[in-house]
This record gives structure tokens, sequence and C-alpha cells, in this order.
């Protein structure tokens, strides 16, 4: 299970990332702690409860740029 975080802020296009606790484009503020989930698709839902745009980052959650 990894720890996941969205973005406050969003990016240019208008979406709110969701980077894993790990991830080097997770950026050090303005960001929202999300929780523990088993994968990115789970903690991007509970993202969308904050935010109505939300993609999952490309570096951190791969798989999810992979399908």
């Amino acid at each position: 299970m990894d720890i996941y975080y969205v973005t406050t802020l969003p990016q240019a296009y208008g979406d709110h990332e969701v980077h894993t606790s790990t991830c080097s484009s997770l950026p050090a503020e303005n960001r929202r702690y999300l929780g523990g989930f088993a994968d990115h698709k789970a903690a991007v839902y509970a993202a969308r409860h904050y935010y109505n745009q939300v993609s999952a980052c490309a570096a951190c959650c791969a798989l999810a740029h992979a399908s």
C-alpha cells in the first residue's frame, strides 16, 4: 500500500495531480494528504472529493498512463 497526495494547485492544463509520497515530482508544498491506498485508481477517486479535474502522475503512476 502506498501513501498518496494530490496537488492543491492545478497544472497548466487544469488537472490536480495525484502522486505517491516517494514521487520526485511531488511538490514539498501545495499538496493535500489523501492517505494509503492499494492503487492509484483509488487515490484518484479519493482526490475527486476535493477537485473535479484530477489525473494520476505519469512518473509515479505509470501504469495509469500505460492503459
